[in-house]
Parts: C-alpha cells; structure tokens; sequence
C-alpha cells in the first residue's frame, strides 16, 4: 500500500497563501453589505476593523481563513484607504483571540457552517471527488465551488492537504482492492500469463530469454498502417481488445472516471519495469487494467485514423486522376472538334460544288452527270483514304475510353484494391456503438463484420442512392463486389468522420451525447450550469431572436446605404456584381530604434531567458511528479531548463545532455519522463501570461485602447518520421509529408496556445480550443483566415461574447443569411444582399440542445474541435 511521506510543497504553498485577486475582484470581495458594514463599525480597534474585513474577503473567496503572516499587504493596504485609516502593523497587532472571534461572527454572518461540524461532509465530498481527479489543485478548486454552494468552511492549510493526500491514497487503495476482488473471481491461466507477459522478460525462438519484457513492445503504438505493417499492430490491438473486455466490466462497476484510469495507465508508461515490479501483484494488477483500457482505446482510434487517411489518401488520388485525365480529355475533344470540322467543311464544299453543276443552264445532263460523279469519286477516295474519318473515329475511340476511365465508379472500382488494403482487415474488428443517424449504412457495416469482409450479392443496399444501385451491376446484371466495398468503406469513412457512426469505445469518435453535459444532469441544473458559464441572458431565444434581426437588419442597411452613398471605400462590385472586400491598412509601430535597445548584446541566450522568466515567475513549479501521492525532492531547476530546451528545441535529451555542464543523462530524462508533460506546460505559460498582464509595456501595443484583439493561424512543417498527423500538403510542402501548427496570438505579442493539427483538417475546428483554453486570456476580438472561419464559429463565439472577424478570401464566395429573404433586399436596390433565410424555427426547436452544447464547451467537458 502507498504511504503518504510528507505534504508536498506546490500543494502547501497553494493552500498557505490567500487568492490574488484583481482589482476588480479586490472591490468584489471586500466591499460589505449593510449588516458586515454595521459589524465592523462595532469594533473597537482600527486593526479589529481591517483585521475582520480581510477575513471575511478572503473567506467569501475561497471559503477558508488564513494565518495573519500570509496576508497580502496590498490588501490591507486597499482596505486602509477604504476606511481612511492609518497605517498599522495589523500583522503583529491582530490578536489571536480577535481572529478566532471574527471567524465565528463571519461564520454565522454568512449562515456559514463550521469545519468542525461539516467535516463528515466534507470528507464525503472529497472522497467522491477522488474518484475523478488525483491533482491536489482540481481538488481545491472544486471542493471550494462545493464548499461555497453548501455553505460550509473548509479546512486550514496543513490540516486540508494531509486530509487530501490520505484520501487520495485511501481511494487508489480501494480501487485496487474492489478491482481485485472481482479479478480473482474471473481470472484464469490464460489471462494470469497475457499480464505476466506484460512485465515478465520475452522468451526467444532459440530460448533465451530477453532483458526487454512485452510492455517495452505495447508501450508504443504504430504511427505506420501501411498494409505490409498492418498485421503486427492489428494482433496487438486484438490482444488488447480481449483484455479489455476482461477488466472493462470490473473498472466501470467501480465507478472511477476515466481520468483517474488514464492517471495509473500514464504511470505504468513511464515507469521502468523494476519500478513496476516493486509494487505488489493487486497493484500491478490494477494499474496493468488501466493501462489495458487506456490502450485500447488509443489503439482502436489511431486504427480509425490509420483508415481515414488511407482512403482520404486514395480518394485525393482519384480526383487528382479525374482532373489529369479531364486535361487529356479537353484536348482530344479539340482535335475531334478540329476533324469534324475539316470534314464538315470539306463535304460542304463539294456539296457546293455539286449544287453549282446542277444548276448550270448550259451544261447538258450527261456533264452534269459525269462531273458530279467524278465529285463523287473523289469522295469515295478521301474516304478509302481513311485521312479524315479514320481520325475522327480514334478521336472519338480516345473521347469513349476517357468518358469511361474519368468515370467515378470506374476509378472506385479501379482503386477497391487499394481502399479495402487496410479497411478490410481493420473493419471486422472494430466496436461501433448502436446509436446511428444512419441506421441503414450501420447495418451494412455490421453485415460486413459478421461476412469478415467475404460478401456477396446479398449484401445489404439499402444505404445507396439509386444510382449507386445501378453502377453495382454490369452489363451481364452481376454484382460488383469490387466496387461495393468501396462505397461501403468510403461512406463508412466519411459516416465516422462526420459523426453519423460512432465507435463504442473510443476518445475520438464517440457519438456526440457523449460528450456534452449528460441530458439529465442538465435538464436538472440548467440554470446552475448557464449561471457558472455566465450565458443567462441567451436563455429566452425568442428574445435574442428579435434582438439579432433588428440588427441584422439595421447592419444590411447602413453597409448597403454607405455603399450606395460612396462613403464605404473599401467594398467595390466586379462586372459580374461579386462583392470585392478591400482589408483596411493598419498603423505600423516605429521600430527603426528598437535595435539600440540590444546594442551591447549581440544574442541572448534561451537558458538566460528561463532562467529570468523563472526567477520572476517560478513556473518550475508548474511541473509536478505523475505521482502524486507519493511526492519527490524536485530537482534543481537547470535540469528543467535542460530538459525544456532539448525537447523545445528538437535538440533531443541525449544530445543535449553530451553538452550540459554538470547535469547528467540520468536527471534529465527523469524530468522529461516524469515531470514535463502537456498540462504542466500549459499550466507554466498560463503562469507567464498572468505575469504578463501585470506588466505595463505590452499594453503600449494596444495603442491606447483596452480592446484585445487575438488571432490564429496555421504554419505547415516537414516531418520526416511517420506520424498518423501529417500528411501531404502541395501548396506548402509538395510530395513531402507534414504537420500544421496551430497558434493563437493576440495584439500584446502573448502567444496564448498552440497545437499540432494535420494539413487537411480545417483550422476551424480549432479556434474555440484556444479561445477558451486559458481562463487568463480573454479576447474582445478574434481574426483568422479563410481556413479558420466557418458559421458555427460564428455562432459560438457570439455566445461567448467574443467579436468573431475572419479575412475572408473571395467573400463572394460565401453564402450571406439574413432574417428577410433575399428579394426583401434587392428590391430595395442593395447590391450586397442575402443568399439565404435564416430558418428561426429550427433555432428555436433546438435551442435547448445548443445551449447545453456551448456550456459544454465552456465548461470544459469536451473541446469544441471533439464536438465539432
């Protein structure tokens, strides 16, 4: 059993230390109302007076008091000039037997509970929250919103983390006791040798045994699917798959959320196998389970993702050949158009010639006879000649054989080899779930499962068009299984891309329900969650409806009004009235001088640069050990500059270690194993933002206005390993294989996320993740391209309040909705009007489900780019 050996010090210096509040939060909490202002001018002392004014600030923050040696002089200060009272050493001053008091009175002033007589709650709400999260900083938070909604006081720092930490280790130990019972009843001699295999040495063909066991082999999944690779990776994924429907029923009878399991399977990643040894058998057992449910999940969506890219890949191939072919056919079909006309031209003129003889007045009938035979000869010369008809009928040959191979089920069935290449071997093992919108292609996946890929004529249809039908059958009436199967894993691919077919078990691809607020939680608390996500005034849609078509309307007037007036400069209409937006030029700062700044210094270097950043804001401490029941001595902090830069820099550990001073091999990858990792790094430049917000030089680059405005945009990089992400790119990288990297920065220069995305996946589905993923940063306005716009960003960022203004590329390209219908405009004389009506009807049916989507997203249950 784990033990807890000490508090560590992120989460001692977390609870130690009261909220930093903003200055808007600083009036927040410290302003009294009518009943806490009474009580305070009761008080005897001036120091009695801020002394209990700063309690209650804090307490209405975080629902808990603190030692007097911690408080912010900045708040005392605050409250001071607030009463206009001197300065006093109100630290030194305050008397124990005040602040024990002033508790009490604030605890009832506020109909506040005592931790003393909520502790049996509170450690129920603990131990369920355990169950969720094992990160003491998720735990604080959330039992501080629980605390303040059921009005009870949490405990002081020392006395709440070692409660945390116990629990924590308490949880994991039930955990691992519930799992194993259950397991033992199970559990036969096949499955005890599939977990030993995971963790015990591999035996040789020869018979000798190696020091490198299973789990070095599992550990990494394949970002390679070709066909002649794909059957290694498939028997991993099929062992996979019975292992988890051995632990799968046992862990979700638990009840532990897939958070705490991804938690033990990362721990099981990066740990080495002597350390896993070291555990006990139940534990191994345990955390060999999660891995098992972590990695087949894993597993079975990059096997998804393998399929998507191939016959994406394929696809592309087919259309590339369309468009080559289609180039070839433009020309055939001018030669072909250039004979017949010869020849139109030709047979016209001896027509001419014939209709001229015939006419003659003076020409006896036996001329006329014999010289429109000899026409006629001469024809029948050209034609035995084969010049002019035997190069229309090849052209016309070459025209019927491009028809065909330009042809779309042609090419399908040309290329069905190809596309069931991996689908084929992959499909019949896959788990989709019974939820469908498309019940009919669901059906004939499933018949594919069950056949193993060997159909036959009665192969269900009833998911094809009619003309669909018709190509699967050829000139004889025989079906063409070729090509059904690569309708079938065509439309299957772009069902699972799009979201009608969903897999059972999955991270990715999971039908959409699964990742909203579950129906129930929300039709309970609807109110509750559309409070915490501060969208109460969308609640009434007819409302907002009304709202939005008055200014809808009003927008359409006054652009088009500008427009007509002359004042608007920056729209013009081409011969064809396409609407032609000219982007207005921006101000460019002065930076002819910026160089003398940096004279004396030819480069600064990145360590010099941490190091700095670090000595301001310690965001070291971002970076905490997976495990965290059990904290570490945290090394120095050069060895997370080290380990920052040689993963940052795409320098390498290894590499980088050969030229650190003083720090060796062993201490880097310890950190880059077991501390660096995606939340640790978001939560470090959340850290470095919040300093930058303070600082008053990059607002200089607002220009005087308090208006944030943030952009995104993709930047395509060349690759050279395999990687289920990248993929060709001709307009960035040709033939060459990459990845796109997607950043959001706003007008101060703070680069305020990032993430790795693959070049033919639309930005749009992004630009909400990064929007809403760092709380610190919040714009009043976001730009992107083309790539990044699309309408549900529209309408989401509208319901988050952020001014969505894309540079669109050929506007009129674009489909402009209104509430009046396009004639309404046009009749109006307007030349910039609407394709189409926005349908209200529908907004208002399903309004109920919209808002629970976007507070899902603001909420954090699911990313938009999952949902989207």
């Amino acid at each position: 059993m784990s033990e807890v050996t000490q508090i560590s010090d992120e989460i001692k210096s977390l609870l130690d230390n009261p909220p930093r509040f903003t200055d808007d939060e600083r009036i927040l909490y410290f302003t009294l109302s009518e009943t806490q202002q009474e009580l305070v001018d009761r008080l005897d002392t001036d120091v009695n007076k801020i002394g209990f004014t700063i309690q209650l600030g804090y307490f209405r923050a975080s629902q808990r008091f603190y030692d007097t040696k911690n408080w912010y002089d900045f708040d005392i200060n605050f409250i001071e000039k607030k009463f206009n009272i001197e300065p006093n050493q109100v630290k030194l001053q305050y008397a124990d037997r005040s602040k024990r008091r002033h508790r009490k009175i604030i605890l009832d002033s506020l109909g506040t509970m005592g931790f003393k007589d909520a502790n049996t709650i509170f450690e129920t709400d603990l131990k369920r929250l355990t169950k969720g999260t094992t990160d003491p900083e998720t735990l604080i938070k959330e039992l501080t919103i629980i605390a303040k909604a059921g009005k009870y006081e949490l405990p002081a720092s020392y006395e709440f983390a070692k409660r945390i930490n116990e629990t924590i280790v308490t949880t994991e130990n039930n955990f691992i006791s519930a799992f194993n019972r259950q397991f033992e009843n199970i559990n036969t001699k096949e499955i005890t040798q599939k977990f030993d295999m995971f963790i015990e040495p591999i035996t040789r063909n020869d018979g000798s045994e190696s020091n490198r066991p299973k789990l070095t082999q599992y550990r990494k999944i394949s970002q390679n699917y070709k066909p002649r690779k794909l059957s290694g990776a498939l028997d991993d994924f099929l062992l996979f798959k019975h292992l988890f429907n051995v632990v799968n029923p046992i862990l979700q009878s638990l009840e532990i959320s897939v958070g705490i399991i991804q938690h033990f399977a990362i721990w099981i990643i990066k740990a080495k196998t002597f350390q896993i040894k070291q555990r006990s058998k139940h534990k191994i057992q345990f955390y060999l389970a999660c891995f098992i449910y972590h990695y087949y999940h894993l597993r079975q969506d990059a096997l998804i993702t393998s399929i998507i890219k191939g016959v994406t890949e394929h696809l592309n191939s087919i259309k590339r050949e369309q468009k080559n072919v289609s180039s070839e056919a433009q020309q055939i079909y001018g030669q072909l158009t250039q004979a017949l006309q010869v020849s139109r031209e030709t047979l016209k003129k001896h027509i001419n010639q014939v209709e001229q003889i015939a006419e003659h007045k003076q020409k006896s009938s036996d001329e006329k006879i014999n010289q429109i035979l000899s026409i006629l000869q001469h024809l029948k010369e050209l034609e035995e000649s084969k010049s002019s008809e035997a190069k229309i009928n090849e052209l016309i040959g070459q025209a019927n054989d491009i028809k065909d191979s330009i042809d779309e089920y042609v090419l399908l069935d040309k290329y069905a080899v190809k596309l069931q290449n991996r689908a084929s071997k992959i499909i019949p093992h896959i788990e989709f779930s019974d939820q469908s919108s498309n019940p009919q292609l669901l059906d004939a996946v499933r018949y594919y499962q069950q056949k193993n890929g060997k159909i036959d004529s009665t192969a269900p249809i009833s998911f094809l068009t009619e003309e669909e039908i018709d190509k699967l059958y050829n000139e004889d009436n025989q079906f063409q299984i070729s090509l059904y199967k690569a309708l079938l894993i065509t439309k299957t691919v772009e069902a699972i891309k799009s979201g009608v077919i969903n897999l059972k078990h999955s991270y990715k691809y999971l039908t959409l329900q699964k990742y909203l607020i579950p129906k129930n939680d929300w039709d309970n608390h609807k109110e509750t969650y559309l409070k915490e996500a501060k969208l109460e005034d969308f609640i009434d849609i007819k409302q907002l409806l009304t709202s939005l078509c008055s200014r809808l309307g009003f927008h359409y007037r006054n652009t088009n009004d500008h427009i007509i007036s002359g004042e608007n400069h920056f729209v013009r209409f081409d011969k064809k009235g396409k609407a032609i937006v000219k982007t207005p030029g921006v101000s460019k700062l002065n930076k002819e001088n910026m160089a003398d700044l940096f004279k004396d210094a030819k480069y600064i270097s990145i360590l010099d640069i941490l190091n700095q950043v670090n000595q301001s804001e310690p965001f070291t401490k971002c970076f905490k050990h997976h495990s965290v029941a059990a904290p570490k001595v945290k090394p120095i902090n050069e060895v997370f500059y080290a380990a920052l830069i040689g993963i940052g820099c795409n320098i390498g550990i290894h590499k980088l270690a050969g030229t650190a001073k003083g720090i060796s091999l062993n201490k880097i990858e310890n950190v880059a194993n077991w501390y660096i990792n995606k939340e640790g790094l978001y939560k470090a430049n959340h850290q470095i933002i919040q300093a930058i917000d303070k600082l008053s030089l990059p607002n200089l680059l607002l220009g005087g206005s308090n208006i944030k405005h943030g952009s995104s945009d993709g930047m395509q990089t060349e690759i050279t390993q395999d990687s289920l992400n990248s993929n060709q790119s001709y307009k960035y990288s040709g033939l060459a294989k990459g990845v796109s990297i997607y950043s959001f920065i706003d007008n101060r220069c703070v680069l305020f996320y990032s993430t790795v995305i693959s070049p033919e996946e639309r930005e749009a589905a992004y630009v909400i993740d990064g929007l809403f993923h760092n709380d610190e940063v919040k714009m009043d306005i976001h730009s992107t391209d083309t790539h990044g716009f699309s309408e549900i960003v529209f309408a989401v960022t509208f319901l988050l309040k952020i001014a969505f203004a894309p540079r669109i590329k050929s506007l009129y390209k674009q489909a402009l909705y209104s509430f009046e219908s396009p004639s309404y405009y046009q009749k109006l004389g307007y030349k910039l009007c609407p394709k189409k009506i926005i349908q209200q009807a529908k907004i208002e049916n399903h309004w109920d489900e919209v808002l629970r989507l976007v507070v899902s997203i603001k909420l954090r249950y699911a990313t938009a780019s999952q949902i989207f």
